[in-house]
């Protein structure tokens, strides 16, 4: 399953060409039943049918792992070794969810995954990045952070074209596209002292036709992903 969505994604423009990698972060969920740092992971596994891709150790009583459509937080409670699995961010899907990179910047390891939906032709693509933080930041270890803005759209099931306004439902207006550049997105290194993800955009104004390049940048500042003055769109 991981594999056809990772072909999908890469069929629809939505990964880096580098994206070939062993992540610092999370490790393929097929790879921990043997490795005893993650039993208690593994044991709930065993026990319960879930769904699992990616795993993050937190350490030996608190672990991450994805779904298809949401990131999961696990913890053991005090007086039992069973973990306690609900999902991350309850207010928040993240559809078709994928590991499509890891990078590093400024001493810090991050995981950048990729989302997207399709509904009644209107196709949505978005990126979030995981990364550590000190528990006084927040009391898990761990941040789930959206990019707003990065990603694409369009109303034609993710095609990167103009739907027609006969093709819509109700009568609704035709929306601009946005694209993914080639490559998707770059990771920037400043001499090993900071990183900015910059992704690379295009937009379609389905009224005239016209084609705007633009790119989208994200820098870690010390403590979290600000997008920069100046970007677009």
């Amino acid at each position: 399953m991981k594999a056809i969505r990772s072909m999908l994604l890469s069929a629809l423009g939505l990964v880096s060409s580098t994206s070939t990698f062993a992540s610092a972060l999370f490790r393929d969920c097929g790879t921990i039943e043997t490795d005893v740092s993650f039993r208690a992971l593994s044991d709930h596994f065993a026990s319960h049918q879930t769904e699992h891709l990616e795993c993050l150790r937190l350490n030996d009583r608190e672990f991450v792992f994805t779904t298809q459509s949401n990131f999961y937080y696990c913890k053991a409670a005090e007086t039992r070794k069973d973990l306690r699995c609900n999902v991350a961010q309850p207010a928040v899907r993240h559809p078709n969810l994928d590991l499509v990179t890891d990078f590093s910047g400024a001493g810090k390891d991050f995981a950048l995954f990729s989302a997207y939906d399709l509904q009644h032709g209107h196709f949505g693509q978005g990126y979030t990045v995981v990364y550590l933080v000190p528990r006084s930041v927040d009391v898990r270890g761990f941040r789930i952070v959206d990019l707003e803005g990065a990603g694409a759209s369009d109303q034609s099931e993710g095609t990167g074209e103009c739907a027609s306004r006969e093709d819509l439902d109700g009568g609704a207006e035709v929306q601009d596209v946005v694209k993914p550049g080639e490559p998707a997105f770059d990771i920037l290194e400043d001499a090993g002292q900071g990183v900015t993800v910059r992704f690379n955009q295009q937009t379609i104004e389905c009224a005239t036709g016209r084609v705007i390049d633009s790119s989208l940048e994200f820098r870690w500042t010390g403590s979290r992903f600000a997008r920069q003055a100046g970007s677009s769109p």
